[in-house]
């Protein structure tokens, strides 16, 4: 190769470099003025991850989940509610903790007496009023919206209660009590909340009820006489209190302190 030919070719690399580095800003300055966005990352509505699996470890989510406690509360609009228990009561947040029998608590313990008045918590109709063998005496409340509201573990069910039966909120439609498996824990009432909008995950649209408990008004009386109270008495099982049973009314919770079932 001649001098001449080496100087020609190593001109010809450098135009090239040069039109290289020249194509190479141009590319940035195009790039520099496209819309950035942020990283897209699966939703958590939409993996099913395995039972027993918490919110806080999973995916940052908004919508409901699949399998797990669920993290949202959505509004209830077919208000006003009120708290479920009339009369003195407690309960902690027991959500999502671990159950026998289940993969997670689907909603929280209120304690109280036994025979302490239950009431609807907003006007609705009232089903499923019966027994099973976990939850003892149990019915579901479904409101004016949709949603739903499981009680269980009751003593008895007020006279005035049975499939399809409309009630008002605030009124007696039940007693607590601790019938069912409920592995001998004290007197409660098994209180689980079911939004409309989530009834398509079957139990697992059941979502915390710590929230709605908290601001929902407790009553300071009771606006509808307590009527008498009955149950069924499944064969094989410890009989609960008699078809009739007389629970004390408003009068004398009123004067003299909560009124207790008779067991036979």
């Amino acid at each position: 190769m001649t001098y001449t030919g080496v100087v020609t070719g190593a001109v010809r690399l450098a135009a090239a470099s040069l039109a290289l580095a020249l194509a190479l800003a141009a590319g940035e300055g195009a790039f520099a003025s496209l819309p950035r966005s942020s990283p897209t990352h699966a939703s958590a509505s939409s993996v099913a991850p395995a039972a027993g699996d918490r919110p806080q470890l999973l995916p940052a989510a908004t919508g409901p989940l699949v399998g797990v406690p669920q993290i949202v509360t959505p509004v209830l609009d077919a208000g006003p509610y009120v708290f479920p228990v009339y009369g003195p009561s407690s309960y902690a947040d027991s959500y999502g903790s671990d159950e026998p029998g289940f993969s997670y608590q689907h909603g929280v313990d209120i304690f109280g007496e036994l025979g302490q008045p239950v009431v609807a918590v907003a006007g609705g109709t009232v089903f499923s009023v019966g027994w099973n063998r976990l939850d003892g005496n149990r019915l579901w409340l479904r409101d004016h919206q949709g949603n739903l509201f499981y009680y269980a573990n009751l003593s008895a069910f007020s006279t005035a209660v049975r499939n399809g039966a409309h009630v008002t909120g605030g009124e007696v439609i039940g007693f607590m009590g601790n019938t069912g498996d409920t592995g001998g824990a004290a007197t409660h009432l098994q209180f689980e909340v079911h939004p409309v909008s989530l009834l398509y995950l079957g139990d697992g649209g059941a979502v915390d009820p710590t929230s709605y408990l908290e601001s929902w008004q407790r009553l300071a009386g009771l606006p509808f006489p307590v009527a008498t109270g009955w149950a069924p008495s499944p064969p094989g099982v410890v009989k609960a209190p008699e078809p009739g049973a007389m629970l004390l009314g408003s009068s004398d919770i009123a004067s003299g302190g909560l009124g207790v079932a008779e067991r036979g």
